[in-house]
């Protein structure tokens, strides 16, 4: 079976990253939960895979895989395990799930879909392309760049997601420019620290036995992150929260109803 090749990177302000040995308890968190079911009900959740990064995410710099869940998920930013159907290990994804939030941008409802951002791309302190030179790799992962979600996780697949820890409340609004990174970052550190106190049996092989059964393969060379729109952000002359992607918050009908009681009970 191919293996997807991932360079390093460097991370741009404010984007999510993870220290390596967390990334590496929420894999075996992911592996320990998928293999022991409780009654009839598996927990690992089938999902197919529905695309790849939003306008919003793109416009930030990011890159992510969007799901549709087999069944409900509570809304929230999430700590998942993700997998292939036909590949051995979950690698650990920072999500937003809507849930009954708001509506997607075609007004179409978001109940059982799902954004993930998978950590698994190696970070470097280097800051040029090229070969890594020695001592500038980190002991950190951050999300892996379209062209290898891609290859490891193709539109229509199934794909195994595994529920780790629910770690925010999904706030709708939030959804361009640094207000999304800030709050891709906060998802990525409160994960973090969920995987406190999580550990293998035996000393950890670092990157190698990480993406070992994924479908990953590493390669040393650094390559630069995924562009944003920053500069055609500043050349419409468009403030740091803004999107340039045309993105739009489409409230459902219960939500509208809601937040016009909370107006009027305010006059």
């Amino acid at each position: 079976m191919a293996v997807v090749p991932v360079t390093y990177t460097w991370v741009r302000p404010l984007l999510p990253k993870m220290s390596l040995p967390a990334a590496r308890s929420a894999q075996l968190k992911s592996s320990k939960i998928a293999g022991s079911p409780t009654g009839s009900a598996p927990l690992a959740l089938p999902a197919r895979v529905l695309g790849y990064s939003t306008p919003a995410t793109r416009d930030v710099g990011g890159a992510s895989l969007r799901l549709r869940l087999d069944r409900p998920v509570e809304g929230g930013g999430w700590l998942l395990g993700v997998r292939a159907s036909s590949r051995a290990c979950y690698l650990p994804a920072i999500a937003a799930v809507p849930d009954k939030s708001g509506l997607d941008r075609d007004g179409k409802s978001r109940v059982n879909l799902a954004e993930l951002m998978v950590m698994a791309r190696p970070t470097s302190e280097q800051r040029t392309s090229g070969a890594l030179g020695a001592g500038a790799g980190e002991e950190s992962v951050t999300f892996l760049h379209e062209g290898a979600l891609r290859g490891l996780f193709r539109e229509g697949d199934e794909v195994d997601v595994v529920q780790i820890a629910k770690l925010t409340d999904f706030f709708l609004g939030l959804n361009a420019g640094r207000w999304l990174a800030i709050r891709m970052g906060d998802i990525a550190k409160k994960a973090e620290e969920a995987c406190t106190g999580i550990s293998g049996d035996g000393e950890f092989g670092g990157l190698a036995e990480f993406v070992a059964g994924t479908g990953l393969s590493i390669e040393r060379q650094v390559e630069e992150p995924p562009a944003d729109q920053e500069v055609l952000r500043q050349h419409l002359g468009l403030g740091g929260n803004s999107g340039v992607s045309g993105q739009r918050i489409i409230r459902a009908a219960e939500e509208e109803a809601e937040q016009s009681k909370e107006t009027l009970s305010k006059t």
